[in-house]
This record gives structure tokens, sequence and C-alpha cells, in this order.
């Protein structure tokens, strides 16, 4: 499973109005969460991983172990 993979479960699994609340806790716009979870010219960012695995309660080594599943 992906990064953006595990990403779209994990707010999934928050429930409605996390992408916002992301956007809010990484201080940038809500269509940069939809661009990195939609596009694939859009990848999530390295330098956000740390906050965002911060905000969705993981670690960053989970998020980027494509072996590891939700």
């Amino acid at each position: 499973m992906t990064t953006r993979e595990k990403l779209n479960a994990l707010l999934s699994e928050m429930g409605r109005g996390s992408k916002t609340r992301l956007a809010e806790y990484l201080n940038v716009p809500n269509n940069y969460i939809t661009r990195w979870l939609s596009y694939d010219d859009y990848g999530v960012p390295r330098d956000r991983l740390h906050a965002i695995a911060k905000f969705l309660g993981v670690t960053t080594d989970y998020l980027l172990d494509e072996g590891q599943e939700v």
C-alpha cells in the first residue's frame, strides 16, 4: 500500500472533515491535501510527513513502508 493510499485510508477512518482539519493543522490550503491524495503529479511532500504522521497518530516509517497495510 502506497503512502497516498495509507493517507487516504487513515483520513477516511477519521471521518468527515478530516482533510480540512489536516490542512488547518499543516497550515496549508485545503486543496493541497486534495492534490496530494488525488493526482499523480503531486506526491505527499516528504518535508510534511512527520507532521502528517503526528496528526494521524502513526509513525513516518509506517507511512513510508509500502509493505505495511492499514
